[in-house]
């Protein structure tokens, strides 16, 4: 998942945009507002989806979040305050070291080592955060490839990877059936073992 977004305390036009693996929070913000190009709204919503390494760096961001928002509406003369509201939220998702180290050494015996790599970190907030910090159990977390490798290699050699490449999360997704299944069912399968055993 190749994500960017932009530093919530940067206010310079255009924001500062920067990687999903650093260590810092990212957002994404469609905007609703115009309907028809003749029709001007009556209100403007801003909807972000805020990522984030830990529950310090949460904190601030929401923090710059509410000061830059409220910042252009008092630049901008609004006539009212804005209306700040979270509609949802999952925790951070972060790997038990210790589980992470056994899963690791299972998937490699099972998929074979070079086909288990360390993608770094990425901010993802899952559900699954929820059960494992309810159910004091530790939590590992992770990927594996669905696209066709000679696309992908393609796609890189050409310098076109975010493009040609649609991640989970775009509506052009579409992984390769076969192998993905397999191998998905192969790690969760090696990694159940290893636990259970």
């Amino acid at each position: 998942m190749r994500y960017c977004g932009f530093r919530p305390s940067v206010t310079s036009s255009p924001p500062e945009r920067i990687a999903s693996t650093d260590s810092e929070a990212r957002a994404w913000s469609p905007q609703k507002a115009f309907e028809k190009n003749n029709i001007i709204p009556a209100e403007a919503k801003l909807e972000l989806s805020l990522r984030y390494p830990n529950e310090e760096t949460r904190e601030k961001v929401l923090a710059s979040v509410e000061r830059i928002v409220r910042a252009e509406a008092t630049a901008s003369g609004a006539e009212r305050e804005p209306e700040i509201r979270t509609d949802h939220t999952l925790p951070a998702t972060i790997n038990d070291e210790h589980a992470t180290a056994r899963v690791t050494a299972a998937l490699q015996r099972a998929l074979g080592e070079a086909a288990v790599i360390d993608p770094g970190m990425f901010t993802g907030s899952e559900d699954v955060s929820w059960f494992a910090r309810d159910a004091g159990v530790p939590l590992v977390f992770w990927f594996w490839g669905g696209i066709d490798p000679t696309r992908f290699a393609e796609a890189v050699a050409a310098g076109r990877l975010g493009e040609d490449i649609p991640t989970n999360h775009s509506p052009f997704f579409a992984p390769e059936i076969h192998p993905t299944i397999e191998v998905g069912v192969t790690a969760l399968s090696a990694a159940a073992r290893e636990f259970l055993a």
